[in-house]
């Protein structure tokens, strides 16, 4: 049996022009490796939030000041990256959460086996590259904990569980990615999910979004996202986001997850 080639020996940054709150930039950049080195955004509670968002009112401390700064035009911290099919939006977005995983992996890589440390090492190539040999993306300095949503999952979970996604303890997209097989395997418990959001800085990836038809399937996701942006906002993380869509039939819905995407 042949064994499959890792994601990071064939994986090809993109280039991507980006766009402010409104205006599109003409410069083109390699994206991920432009949203890695991008500052995270640090959030605060809902009432601070709706005053950066109003702007009716100056800053008053320490946590407004941050947050009014990062929600700007020149803000990196959350994208919408649209493409069209093939263009390898999923690839990029499954690539940013795998070099932020491997990040946070590294210190702990002698308590992984063999196989494990070496699919590590990959991630962190030693030695100056060939003239011939293009550059790879490095792993970020400062790593988050990803949490990688395939969103067309994501609304099939909801609308099987609509009588108990209104959940007290986490939000609900918490509660979906506990449910999940790899989850369950590493015995990462909703409770266990919910402390590292507590704590940790996080990476959001909002994967396909273009293939949720319905619009209350929409809405659904909408309001799940938001319902996280509120939670981390709570405890005050800092937090950046990632979403993906083709430009057919969106209209502009992920404006409304309580976080400006550029």
């Amino acid at each position: 049996m042949q064994s499959g080639v890792a994601l990071q020996r064939v994986f090809v940054d993109l280039p991507a022009k980006l766009s402010g709150f409104g205006a599109v930039r003409p410069d083109e950049v390699a994206f991920l490796a432009h949203f890695l080195a991008a500052p995270g955004i640090t959030l605060c509670d809902n009432d601070v939030a709706s005053q950066i968002i109003d702007a009716e009112s100056p800053p008053h401390d320490a946590c407004l000041q941050t947050a009014q700064s990062s929600l700007t035009a020149n803000n990196d911290g959350a994208f919408l990256l649209i493409g069209g099919p093939g263009q390898g939006k999923s690839t990029l977005s499954q690539f940013a959460c795998q070099l932020h995983r491997a990040t946070l992996l590294a210190p702990f890589k002698e308590e992984l086996s063999s196989s494990q440390q070496e699919l590590l090492n990959s991630f962190f190539p030693t030695g100056k590259p060939k003239k011939s040999t293009k550059a790879r993306l490095m792993p970020p300095a400062e790593p988050l904990f990803p949490l990688q949503i395939n969103l067309p999952d994501l609304s099939r979970w909801l609308t099987q569980n609509q009588v108990n996604i209104t959940k007290p303890d986490a939000p609900a997209i918490l509660h979906f990615l506990a449910s999940l097989p790899s989850a369950k395997l590493a015995k990462c418990t909703i409770n266990t999910l919910t402390r590292i959001c507590s704590h940790m800085p996080c990476l959001v990836v909002l994967d396909g979004f273009d293939e949720i038809g319905a619009q209350e399937d929409r809405r659904q996701i909408v309001s799940a996202t938001s319902e996280l942006i509120d939670f981390l906002r709570l405890a005050k993380r800092t937090v950046k986001v990632l979403a993906t869509t083709r430009p057919q039939g969106y209209t502009g819905e992920l404006a409304h997850i309580g976080l400006p995407l550029r």
